[in-house]
């Protein structure tokens, strides 16, 4: 009797679900929170999976899934949704990247400012000299010896006819101001250079002895003197250059004379070779065009 009464009491109840949840889907405004029996439910069917919907977790409840609920004896409690919990949801923390770095922290507290010695200069700048210095084509172990450069050559007599006291160095004309040798440089007391003390070019030489006081001694002209200077301009000067520069037998002297005692790396002694021997054939173009060294 017990099982009887027991059974149409659940029918009356489905009915009357059946009669209230009519429609295929009814959201309702609160969370079921079940405990589940472990007695077997005998629906073949398994319940549909909820679909995502607009309350606390997103579910949709239909009827069917009440009437299986139920059938599985199940103990359903409503309880009603606080609409206003996730009304405003928490924002996700902020990534690292996103926050600005904090000040740095003063440098006085890690490391104490402690001044530095000065720096010194480098070993080939131009030392303080009480004597002006002349810039020329030598040797580097004999620097007062004569320059086989003819140019720098003329300078070195001038200077000493004049008798100007100054001292000679071995230079190349990457160190010239003008981009040729010779050039002096006045005498300093600091390896910084005021604007007033900037290097005399070989074109102003002569002048810079003559304001020092030492010009150069007056002398009669000599009535041959015009001869000799066309002489070593148009003669001597283009057979020198053919000799040392464009003479396959003389190769070795634009090195020894010139390249060597700047520089060690045979890469750039080869291409300062070649730009002293195009120079030369230039030169002997524009001197003495035609002559039996072309």
């Amino acid at each position: 009797m017990i099982k009887v009464c027991d059974r149409h009491r659940r029918r009356r109840r489905k009915a009357r679900l059946a009669a209230v949840f009519r429609a295929p889907n009814v959201n309702f405004p609160f969370k079921l929170k079940s405990k589940k029996c472990t007695t077997p439910h005998r629906l073949s069917q398994p319940p549909p999976q909820p679909t995502r919907g607009p309350y606390r977790n997103n579910a949709v409840i239909t009827s069917t899934t009440v009437l299986h609920l139920l059938t599985k004896r199940r103990t359903i409690q409503l309880l009603p949704i606080n609409r206003h919990r996730n009304r405003n949801p928490p924002h996700p923390p902020p990534h690292p990247l996103h926050h600005p770095p904090p000040p740095p922290a003063p440098s006085s507290t890690s490391s104490p400012c402690t001044p530095t010695p000065p720096t010194p200069s480098p070993l080939r700048s131009p030392s303080p000299s009480p004597l002006p210095t002349l810039h020329i084509f030598t040797s580097p172990s004999s620097p007062t010896a004569p320059s086989p450069n003819p140019t720098c050559l003329k300078h070195q007599t001038a200077l000493r006819l004049a008798s100007l006291p100054h001292t000679t160095t071995n230079s190349t004309n990457h160190a010239s101001p003008t981009g040729a040798l010779p050039f002096l440089l006045p005498p300093t007391s600091s390896p910084l250079l005021p604007a007033a003390l900037l290097p005399v070019g070989a074109g102003q030489i002569l002048s810079y002895a003559t304001k020092a006081g030492h010009p150069l001694p007056a002398r009669p002209a000599h009535p041959k003197a015009k001869v000799y200077a066309s002489l070593i301009d148009d003669a001597i000067r283009p057979a020198w250059l053919h000799a040392v520069y464009l003479t396959p037998a003389n190769a070795h002297l634009p090195t020894r004379l010139y390249l060597a005692p700047a520089t060690s790396s045979w890469l750039v002694q080869t291409y300062q070779g070649i730009s002293l021997r195009r120079a030369a054939s230039e030169q002997l173009k524009i001197a003495a065009p035609g002559e039996w060294w072309m």
